[in-house]
């Protein structure tokens, strides 16, 4: 379930944010780093990155794709490439109304998988969880052109135990 969620947020994200913006985008970010001296506001997004989030930034001029999941969500959210959340940045996503709902409902489901204190899920909070990760999937995929590779790497995810066990 962890790779699942770590190979295709990030994929997921990206599209949100490319369907959201033009091909500059990338550029236009990666432009504002390189003035970080004389804008207060892209010093301080700065400060907030660690070492390997800064070696992103630095190669965003290739664009979004070595990016993962935790630094998208502050570029997204920092540089406004989606609308806000209905209840906020970090807040509860009840329904989802927007593309930045659907960004910070994949936060939350990474955060969620990445964090969790015991691998082991009872049966009905995977299921509950699997089922998330899918609409949460199948709806980017509708709203940025169905974008079918994602539901299909998902599916790998979710069948390559099945399919590949041992005898």
């Amino acid at each position: 379930m962890a790779l699942l969620v770590l190979d295709v947020t990030p994929k997921a994200m990206r599209r949100l944010v490319n369907s959201c913006n033009n091909v500059s985008t990338v550029e236009t970010i990666r432009n504002l780093y390189r003035n970080l001296p004389q804008d207060t506001r892209n010093k301080e997004f700065n400060k907030g990155l660690n070492k390997n989030e800064k070696e992103m930034l630095n190669n965003l001029g290739k664009g979004f794709i070595n990016c993962d999941t935790s630094f998208l969500y502050k570029v997204i959210r920092h540089h406004q490439l989606v609308p806000s959340p209905t209840h906020g940045w970090s807040g509860k996503v009840d329904q989802i109304k927007n593309y930045g709902d659907l960004v910070e409902t994949l936060r939350q489901i990474r955060n969620l998988v990445v964090h969790l204190p015991n691998i082991r899920l009872a049966e009905d909070e995977l299921c509950n969880l699997k089922t998330n990760i899918f609409q949460t999937i199948a709806t980017v995929s509708i709203l940025c052109e169905n974008e079918e590779n994602l539901i299909g790497e998902m599916k790998s995810h979710i069948e390559w135990p099945r399919s590949n066990r041992l005898a």
